[in-house]
């Protein structure tokens, strides 16, 4: 009776309390499984092997028949699957080996079959084979979802070998083990972006829109025509209501991101995001009053509303959007919220926007530091039915005229401060929209 250390690493091994408990059995009711062998080597019962010899405990054997050690180690594979405390480390070990060696059969019949009947059947169709869908087919070998497999394939090509060991011995678990390996991933990748970013001396954002309104200069109440159908205003939309609603089209909705009375100020633009050091947007040093909003539409959609709720008419409708797609807490906020008299329920909307981690616009920088995605303002406008013309009195980056454009409505931006306006232009600009100065 031989022992083959090939063989053998293919069981699991058991654990101290396990093998303490075969033993007790073993030596006060004897070893009543035989023990199974394939060429005179041990194929099943290795652990009873040892503790018979050292006890010297009499045992039976069965030998049985394979065409290859490939078959017998496909056999092995089997058998383990009756032990009731096997690891999902093992399992999906073991589970990726007899895929392996199935695998290798295929191509070993393939092979011979060309040489036996001079085939020009290609080693490539079991090469296809095993590419086709055999995720679903291993989660299925397994009893998994997609989804888990899925963690596990990942974990088993990045994790170290101690991680997989404490994975197999139960220490540590496949979906803790790939949330760690996903977040090491991410902050590799972002450290590498903030590196090559501040290697490139690249100019905050904040400068950039100075220096684009130095080459604009652009004046208070200038108006520009976009893409022949949307209007781009320059002016102050508390102060010259009168002068905007002269010069718009009838508006069906109002659409707006106003400034909260937060005094918010973003981080400078040496962090990872790069995200333009801005001064504190005008107006946002003080409190907020929504009344403005329905001086120009009785049609109203305004974000940040959980700022000053208490100034608002009571409404069932609210919009909330989900920046983070249920990942862990966001570095600033994880919702926004918008106060809508448009709908008659909540809406949720989910898209990740959190630094860099952007779920669309993921190569375009912001200009603004409160820049919403273009994603959620055509959702918004859709949601609501929210007519053909709609109006922005806090425009900041443009992303109204980009959601308008988008679903065939027609824009009114606004924005007084001269540096984002000449920030939203130039953004205009790199999206081969029309722009004309009326």
């Amino acid at each position: 009776m031989k022992i083959n250390p090939e063989l053998k690493k293919i069981i699991p091994p058991l654990t101290p309390d396990e093998k303490e408990g075969l033993e007790n059995s073993l030596t006060s009711e004897g070893c009543r499984d035989s023990i199974i062998l394939w060429n005179d080597f041990i194929i099943d019962g290795h652990n009873r092997y040892e503790i018979c010899t050292k006890h010297n405990i009499s045992f039976d054997t069965i030998n049985k028949e394979f065409d290859s050690i490939e078959d017998v180690k496909v056999w092995m594979i089997n058998n383990q699957k009756s032990r009731r405390n096997l690891t999902d480390g093992w399992k999906y070990e073991l589970a990726q080996k007899k895929k392996e060696l199935l695998i290798k059969k295929g191509r070993e019949n393939i092979s011979k079959a060309q040489k036996e009947r001079h085939s020009g059947v290609s080693l490539s169709i079991i090469d296809k084979d095993r590419n086709h869908n055999t995720q679903k087919e291993l989660s299925k070998e397994l009893g998994w979802s997609t989804g888990k497999t899925a963690m596990a394939d990942k974990v088993w090509k990045d994790a170290t070998p101690e991680i997989k060991e404490k994975i197999k011995s139960g220490e540590e678990t496949i979906s803790n083990a790939y949330k760690t390996i996903k977040g090491e991933n991410q902050k590799n990748h972002y450290a590498k972006v903030a590196e090559k970013i501040k290697s490139s001396d690249q100019k905050e954002q904040s400068q950039v829109n100075i220096e684009s309104q130095k080459i604009r200069e652009l004046n208070n109440h200038d108006i520009f025509l976009i893409n022949e159908r949307h209007y781009f205003i320059v002016a102050d939309s508390i102060n010259d209501i009168d002068f905007i609603k002269q010069n718009s089209p009838v508006i069906d909705c109002l659409l707006t991101d106003p400034p909260y009375g937060i005094n918010y100020k973003s981080p400078s633009g040496s962090a990872m995001t790069q995200r333009g050091n801005y001064d504190v947007i005008q107006g946002d040093e003080k409190a907020f009053n929504p009344d403005i909003l329905f001086q120009y539409s009785n049609n109203v959609i305004t974000w940040g509303a959980n700022h000053y709720a208490n100034l608002l008419p009571n409404s069932p409708g609210w919009l909330i959007w989900d920046k983070r797609e249920g990942d862990a807490i966001n570095l600033n906020s994880d919702c926004e919220i918008a106060w809508t008299n448009m709908i008659k329920s909540a809406r949720l909307f989910h898209h990740k926007w959190n630094g860099m981690i952007k779920a669309s616009e993921k190569n375009n920088k912001r200009i603004h530091p409160t820049q919403k995605p273009i994603k959620l303002f055509e959702w918004c406008i859709e949601i609501t039915k929210s007519g053909k013309t709609i109006i922005d009195l806090f425009s900041g980056s443009g992303t109204i005229v980009m959601a308008c454009e988008n679903t065939n409505k027609t824009a009114i931006a606004v924005e007084k401060d001269l540096n984002y306006a000449a920030a939203a232009l130039n953004r205009f600009e790199s999206m081969n929209y029309k722009i004309e100065k009326l």
